[in-house]
């Protein structure tokens, strides 16, 4: 990855501890993804992602998007898995996420835009405090498999 954006979208609830809301990951991809890679996504310890999450490549304005699934209802639908939030220490652990199911390769010289996923979780709930986003950690980074 060359760059990381993430944000809410758009019409999120931008208030503390407001759950049910979708995070937003806005990657650049510096080298290819091949059938079957793991987007493996940091999550900042501030933000909890509740059980029965989902998880989506999203369609951009004026971009293809082919980061697609095996879902034929809908082909950006991917599988994801999320580590479960340990809040028992006094301390949040920071999760894990994994999206996987990948059809196709990504060949990112081919295309401009297939260096630019938008990846979504729903189900997060945002911090329980008001922080500055440059206090937030997140990464993501791309796994063979």
């Amino acid at each position: 990855m060359t760059s990381l954006t993430v944000d809410l979208d758009s019409s999120i609830n931008r208030k503390v501890g407001a759950t049910g809301q979708t995070l937003s990951f806005l990657p650049v991809l510096s080298r290819d993804m091949w059938k079957h890679d793991i987007f493996e996504i940091s999550l900042d310890s501030e933000w909890r992602v509740d059980s029965g999450a989902t998880c989506r490549s999203n369609k951009q304005i004026n971009k293809w998007n082919h980061f697609n699934g095996s879902h034929t209802g809908d082909p950006h639908n991917l599988d994801c898995s999320i580590t479960t939030k340990d809040t028992s220490l006094g301390t949040w652990v920071a999760q894990t996420a994994y999206i996987y199911g990948l059809t196709n390769d990504i060949d990112v010289s081919s295309h401009l835009d297939y260096k630019h996923p938008e990846l979504r979780i729903n189900s997060v709930s945002t911090p329980r405090a008001d922080f500055s986003a440059s206090l937030y950690l997140w990464s993501v980074q791309t796994v063979r498999f």
